[in-house]
Protein backbone atom coordinates (compact mmCIF):
# COMPACT_ATOMS: atom_id res chain seq x y z
CA UNK A 1 0.00 0.00 0.00
CA UNK A 2 1.21 3.41 -1.19
CA UNK A 3 2.38 4.84 2.96
CA UNK A 4 1.29 8.26 1.48
CA UNK A 5 -2.01 7.58 1.86
CA UNK A 6 -4.50 7.76 4.32
CA UNK A 7 -7.17 4.84 3.57
CA UNK A 8 -6.91 2.02 1.58
CA UNK A 9 -8.14 1.78 -2.31
CA UNK A 10 -10.91 -0.70 -3.13
CA UNK A 11 -11.56 -1.69 -6.62
CA UNK A 12 -15.05 0.03 -7.38
CA UNK A 13 -16.32 -0.02 -10.86
CA UNK A 14 -19.59 2.26 -11.72
CA UNK A 15 -21.21 5.40 -13.39
CA UNK A 16 -20.50 8.67 -12.12
CA UNK A 17 -21.80 11.57 -12.96
CA UNK A 18 -19.56 14.67 -12.78
CA UNK A 19 -20.58 18.13 -12.21
CA UNK A 20 -18.68 21.42 -12.32
CA UNK A 21 -18.62 24.95 -12.76
CA UNK A 22 -16.37 26.08 -16.26
CA UNK A 23 -17.21 29.66 -17.36
CA UNK A 24 -20.28 30.15 -15.49
CA UNK A 25 -22.14 27.43 -16.36
CA UNK A 26 -22.91 23.74 -15.06
CA UNK A 27 -21.14 21.28 -17.24
CA UNK A 28 -22.09 17.21 -16.51
CA UNK A 29 -19.77 14.68 -17.76
CA UNK A 30 -19.80 11.04 -17.58
CA UNK A 31 -17.30 8.93 -16.05
CA UNK A 32 -16.22 5.64 -14.72
CA UNK A 33 -14.45 5.00 -11.19
CA UNK A 34 -11.29 2.21 -11.43
CA UNK A 35 -11.03 2.37 -7.23
CA UNK A 36 -12.04 4.05 -4.03
CA UNK A 37 -11.37 4.91 -0.63
CA UNK A 38 -12.43 6.86 2.11
CA UNK A 39 -11.03 9.94 1.15
CA UNK A 40 -11.16 9.82 -2.13
CA UNK A 41 -11.63 8.45 -6.02
CA UNK A 42 -9.89 7.54 -9.21
CA UNK A 43 -12.04 8.22 -12.47
CA UNK A 44 -11.90 7.39 -16.34
CA UNK A 45 -13.33 10.63 -17.97
CA UNK A 46 -13.45 11.76 -21.86
CA UNK A 47 -12.22 15.34 -20.67
CA UNK A 48 -9.27 16.60 -18.37
CA UNK A 49 -10.30 18.83 -15.91
CA UNK A 50 -7.96 21.28 -14.45
CA UNK A 51 -6.39 20.46 -10.93
CA UNK A 52 -8.33 22.40 -8.46
CA UNK A 53 -11.54 21.78 -9.99
CA UNK A 54 -14.36 21.18 -7.28
CA UNK A 55 -16.90 18.36 -8.26
CA UNK A 56 -19.83 16.92 -7.39
CA UNK A 57 -20.12 13.40 -7.73
CA UNK A 58 -23.34 11.17 -8.33
CA UNK A 59 -21.96 7.77 -7.55
CA UNK A 60 -24.29 4.40 -8.85
CA UNK A 61 -23.23 1.29 -8.06
CA UNK A 62 -23.88 -1.72 -8.16
CA UNK A 63 -24.72 -2.81 -3.84
CA UNK A 64 -25.52 -6.81 -2.28
CA UNK A 65 -28.32 -8.21 -3.78
CA UNK A 66 -27.65 -6.62 -7.38
CA UNK A 67 -29.57 -3.06 -6.31
CA UNK A 68 -28.52 -0.49 -8.01
CA UNK A 69 -27.97 2.61 -5.31
CA UNK A 70 -26.46 6.45 -5.23
CA UNK A 71 -24.48 8.73 -3.65
CA UNK A 72 -23.59 11.76 -3.98
CA UNK A 73 -20.04 13.19 -2.85
CA UNK A 74 -18.57 16.69 -2.96
CA UNK A 75 -14.67 16.79 -3.86
CA UNK A 76 -11.63 18.30 -6.01
CA UNK A 77 -9.48 17.23 -8.81
CA UNK A 78 -6.17 16.72 -7.24
CA UNK A 79 -4.44 14.76 -10.31
CA UNK A 80 -5.16 14.35 -14.21
CA UNK A 81 -3.17 12.09 -16.76
CA UNK A 82 -4.14 11.67 -20.37
CA UNK A 83 -3.85 7.79 -20.69
CA UNK A 84 -4.45 5.77 -24.48
CA UNK A 85 -7.42 8.11 -25.43
CA UNK A 86 -8.87 8.90 -22.03
CA UNK A 87 -8.39 10.81 -19.29
CA UNK A 88 -7.82 9.12 -15.82
CA UNK A 89 -8.57 12.12 -12.64
CA UNK A 90 -7.75 11.74 -8.90
CA UNK A 91 -10.83 13.31 -6.53
CA UNK A 92 -10.47 14.47 -3.04
CA UNK A 93 -13.36 14.21 -1.09
CA UNK A 94 -14.02 17.44 0.43
CA UNK A 95 -14.77 14.93 3.43
CA UNK A 96 -14.48 11.45 4.50
CA UNK A 97 -17.21 9.16 3.83
CA UNK A 98 -18.62 8.13 6.50
CA UNK A 99 -21.94 5.70 7.25
CA UNK A 100 -24.36 8.82 8.14
CA UNK A 101 -23.38 11.21 4.82
CA UNK A 102 -22.91 7.96 2.32
CA UNK A 103 -24.56 5.41 3.45
CA UNK A 104 -24.43 3.04 0.51
CA UNK A 105 -21.23 4.13 -0.65
CA UNK A 106 -19.67 3.52 2.70
CA UNK A 107 -21.33 0.19 2.96
CA UNK A 108 -20.13 -1.15 0.08
CA UNK A 109 -16.40 -0.39 0.65
CA UNK A 110 -17.45 -2.01 4.42
CA UNK A 111 -18.08 -5.36 1.95
CA UNK A 112 -15.28 -5.34 -0.46
CA UNK A 113 -12.86 -4.70 2.87
CA UNK A 114 -14.17 -8.02 4.11
CA UNK A 115 -12.91 -9.95 1.16
CA UNK A 116 -9.60 -8.60 1.22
Amino acid sequence: MDTRRKHKRVPLASSVSVSFQENGEIQVFRALSSDISLSGIGLYIERPLPDKTQVVLEINFRAAGGVIKTDTVKGIVVYSNYVKDIYFIGIEFAEELTQESQPNLYDRMQNILKWD
